[in-house]
């Protein structure tokens, strides 16, 4: 093999090295799909899960296409929002669940998997509307908190009191 083409297989080899790690690490991403108002309401949500040093990735629900097969992500959202979030929930909540989050007062968490990719887990939460949306939130903090710290393998501190 000549010096030249021994390096260029050289070069190709690190090169998809490269891409498979990467793309390991971004499939490791905790993938949060809500909308503008709705993360914005989610600052300190947000704030906590970085002080936990979750990784996470923050997209719109037009984003969400380009993420949707990631191995773990909280869909939020209420069926007062848009048409795009609504979408999603409906990909993702039973009919009947669907029912029960548009009434009036209603919000709760549910867990799903295997949604759009095998072994793909999938915290829900979800209301009537997006202050109900998010009192589901903190008062299942418990709940989806033991689930990502068991997801990305993270010590549990007593900073969730604190949340």
């Amino acid at each position: 093999m000549e010096s030249g083409t021994w390096k260029t297989t050289i070069l190709w080899v690190v090169g998809l090295f490269g891409l498979c790690f990467q793309h390991q690490a971004m499939a490791q991403d905790l993938i949060i799909v809500g909308t503008e108002s709705t993360m914005d309401a989610s600052q300190d949500w947000l704030s906590f899960l970085q002080t936990q040093e979750v990784p996470c990735v923050v997209v719109n629900p037009a984003e969400f296409g380009e993420h949707h097969k990631g191995d773990f992500i909280v869909v939020i959202g209420s069926m007062d929002e848009s048409e795009d979030i609504k979408a999603i929930l409906r990909e993702v909540l039973t009919a009947e669940e669907i029912e029960w989050i548009s009434q009036a007062g209603n919000g709760n968490m549910y867990i799903k998997t295997d949604v759009w990719a095998p072994g793909q887990k999938i915290i829900v939460i979800a209301g009537s509307h997006q202050i109900i949306t998010e009192q589901a939130r903190k008062s299942t903090k418990e709940d989806w908190f033991e689930l990502i710290t068991d997801w990305f393998d993270i010590e549990t501190t007593d900073l969730l009191r604190a949340y």
